[in-house]
């Protein structure tokens, strides 16, 4: 049986899973998006950082990384979301 991925772990509602190794099969998609304000995330913050700037170099203009990740999410906003 194959290991869960971080997503299936844990997750916030709403969000759409984007591995940074896909990124480049995304961003075409995610054009429509480009004016939004998008936030990026991932476990601790630092795959989100790499995740951000690419998308700023694809002329997305407001795109931020989530400081310290899922994992200070299910900590200070989701008391017992998994910490792993």
């Amino acid at each position: 049986m194959p290991l869960p991925n971080e997503y299936q772990i844990t997750h916030i509602d709403g969000t759409k899973l984007i591995p940074l190794q896909q990124i480049g099969q995304h961003i075409n998609s995610l054009k429509p998006h480009q004016n939004d304000k998008i936030v990026v995330h991932c476990r601790s913050g630092g795959r989100s950082m790499q995740f951000t700037q690419l998308l700023r170099q694809n002329g997305f203009a407001d795109v931020r990384s989530m400081a310290g990740g899922i994992l200070l999410w299910n900590k200070d906003i989701n008391p017992g979301g998994p910490q792993y």
